[in-house]
């Protein structure tokens, strides 16, 4: 799977425990923007809730395919 680096900052983000608005603050990005990226990251991992996009960050998912 291959990850777009934005993708990957919001990852991290959620595994950080931050929620939309603080994500939005720290990438400089908009809540919308935050909401849409959270959708794709679902959407291709065919997860369905933001703490298991966490744990898929923190077991090392993210590592095999984003380079």
């Amino acid at each position: 799977m291959k990850w777009w680096e934005r993708e990957l900052g919001v990852i991290e983000q959620i595994a950080k425990g931050l929620s939309n608005k603080a994500i939005a603050k720290k990438l400089f990005i908009s809540e919308g923007t935050v909401a849409n990226y959270i959708t794709s990251i679902l959407s291709k991992t065919g997860l369905e809730h933001r703490t298991q996009i966490a744990i898929y960050y923190l077991t090392g998912e993210t590592r095999m395919s984003g380079e």
